[in-house]
């Protein structure tokens, strides 16, 4: 179990735990000095044996046990406070790329390097970096409706239920594109296909307000207008609010829907979210005409 810690210069240190007595048998059937071990601890060491003898008078046998495996390849390594009390034990001068500063994004997938791997080029290491990362979601399961994280390939369908008009109404302009940049995680959203005895018939998504002053999350859905007036949205919203609540531990969620457009309001305010204000020329339809919105909030224990 080595430990790594940074010394000056760029450099580390790499100690050996030595609370295990490694025996002879147990490392090299025949001959613990042979060449096959040597060969292995250059492998590990980037073909460079930067191992130095230790005496083995220095160690407590009472406090030694047995390995009945010599491992030699590279994992990650944890470093735990309290180990210098091995300082001289082994010294692994890996030239590992190590600072006294926050990494930089070019410095981070340099650890290849000190096991005798080449280094990633910037070029190589600045795509990887930026790719969003895709938190993995379980399902959610309400009274009617299931919520499971957006796919690819639920998109187009999502699309065809965006066109109808008593959806594009109020939520204009979904495509296929930005459907699939929120089941990528390319968008600033957690988003959710909601289902219906095993159909599909909307999409939700919550956002979250991290700021730690004002801190708060968001709610937004559509559903096929073939399912309205079923207590689907009623269900999605409130299981979608339980997740922010219960799991995330927000103390309140807002929603914000065209003023206009009631039928949403009457199922938000059945969930206990209550009126705010009126957010004038909030949002703009498909004419190109801004309208007013209704700033809703709900809070934990109201939910």
């Amino acid at each position: 179990m080595p430990r790594i810690r940074p010394l000056e210069h760029d450099h580390a240190l790499v100690l050996a735990d030595a609370r295990v007595k490694l025996a002879v048998a147990d490392v090299e059937r025949d001959h613990a000095g042979g060449a096959a071990l040597q060969e292995g601890v250059r492998e590990a060491a980037g073909r460079r044996a930067h191992v130095e003898a230790v005496p083995t008078g220095g160690i407590d046998a009472e406090r030694v046990e047995r390995v009945s495996e010599l491992d030699t390849a590279p994992r990650d390594i944890g470093l735990a406070a309290g180990h210098l009390e091995f300082r001289g034990l082994v010294h692994l001068l890996a030239r590992l790329l190590v600072t006294g500063h926050p990494a930089r994004e070019h410095q981070r997938l340099r650890l290849g390097a000190a096991l005798g791997e080449p280094a990633f080029h910037e070029q190589h290491v600045n795509p990887f970096l930026h790719i969003p990362m895709i938190a993995v979601v379980t399902s959610l399961q309400g009274e009617l409706v299931r919520l499971r994280p957006l796919r690819r390939e639920d998109a187009p369908h999502l699309a065809e239920i965006g066109s109808h008009a008593e959806v594009a109404r109020w939520w204009p302009d979904i495509t296929v594109e930005e459907l699939v940049a929120k089941a990528e995680g390319r968008d600033e959203v957690e988003a959710f296909a909601i289902e219906h005895d095993g159909e599909l018939v909307g999409l939700g998504q919550i956002y979250e307000h991290s700021d730690p002053e004002y801190r708060h999350a968001g709610i937004d859905l559509f559903l096929d207008p073939r399912l309205h007036g079923r207590g689907l949205g009623r269900d999605a919203v409130r299981t979608l609010a339980r997740r922010l609540v219960d799991e995330r531990g927000h103390h309140r969620i807002v929603i914000d829907p065209a003023a206009a457009n009631e039928k949403a309001i009457r199922c938000y305010e059945a969930v206990g979210f209550k009126r705010v204000g009126v957010l004038r020329r909030y949002w703009r339809d498909q004419d190109g005409v801004w309208q007013d919105g209704l700033l809703l909030d709900l809070l934990a224990e109201e939910l």
